[in-house]
């Protein structure tokens, strides 16, 4: 029954995030800085309620990798809200949402970790994705969007998050890490997101709070789903994020494929489940959320 509990939790969170992509979809006229910055403002006060009620613990043990992770993970975040806005929820989130192929090229360099031959196969097949869901026609690398650059430099961040946060696990509580990317986006996304303040709807404020909720309670229940569920299998289920993304970008936004971007995105989230499958990255608060 505890398996069964953890994977109606991991489930839950993948439906919080990909919920929170469709609200930041639908307010594309709102300066991501501010939405970043909403985010993380939500974050850090349902974590700090949950401190002052003592449901949590937030000990901070290794700061400087702690600060690095929030700035990482922050830019991550904010990447993410930007190229939703700018290429779509779908294309965004499976070009953001590759970073486990990232995440296993550093595991390789920093950490020195073996990889197996069909895990290499798999991180060819990824790019190759990428390679199909960026350019548009032929063969010509120059038409790749700085949009999809960017998304694409999403990943790698978040792939930077996610080997700190492994890193940090051997001193620091998940909620402390995650508490820590939540106040430096708080601080780093702070000034931009003022100059950036212009909204005045109380639609668009609701909104705005709403996607910093999910995120926290998706953060939140997947951090208790993986109590329960291995963490190799679970990473598995959030490949449904962009998958769930491409059907809500077609039914609520109209976004459109091509036979060849279908394919590209295919290969894509298809690799990060063969990669995740095959080994575990041992971390539990993962990617830009």
């Amino acid at each position: 029954m505890s398996s069964v509990k953890g994977y109606l939790l991991i489930f839950g969170s993948v439906l919080s995030f990909a919920v929170m992509s469709a609200l930041v979809k639908s307010i594309p006229n709102v300066d991501s800085t501010i939405t970043t910055f909403v985010r993380f403002a939500v974050g850090v006060g349902i974590l700090g309620i949950l401190a002052l009620t003592k449901k949590v613990k937030l000990n901070f043990n290794h700061s400087p990798l702690l600060l690095l992770r929030g700035l990482t993970g922050g830019l991550a975040v904010f990447l993410l809200y930007f190229t939703i806005v700018k290429i779509g929820v779908g294309k965004a989130t499976v070009f953001v949402y590759s970073y486990p192929i990232f995440a296993t090229l550093l595991s390789v360099i920093i950490f020195k970790e073996k990889v197996k031959f069909i895990q290499w196969l798999f991180v060819i097949m990824a790019f190759v994705g990428v390679f199909m869901l960026s350019v548009k026609e032929g063969v010509d690398i120059t038409q790749i969007s700085i949009y999809e650059l960017l998304a694409i430099c999403g990943a790698l961040l978040s792939a930077v998050s996610v080997i700190l946060v492994k890193k940090l696990h051997n001193s620091d509580s998940s909620y402390a890490i995650f508490f820590s990317q939540s106040i430096v986006g708080f601080w780093l996304f702070l000034f931009p997101a003022n100059i950036n303040s212009h909204q005045s709807d109380l639609s668009v404020g609701v909104i705005l709070i709403a996607v910093g909720v999910v995120s926290a309670v998706g953060q939140l229940i997947m951090t208790e789903g993986y109590k329960y569920v291995q963490v190799s299998k679970g990473s598995t289920m959030h490949m449904m994020v962009p998958v769930i993304n491409i059907a809500l970008g077609y039914w609520l936004f109209e976004e459109a494929f091509t036979t060849k971007e279908w394919i590209g995105a295919t290969m894509v989230i298809g690799a990060c489940i063969g990669v995740v499958s095959f080994k575990s990255l041992k971390f539990k608060f993962f990617g830009p959320r």
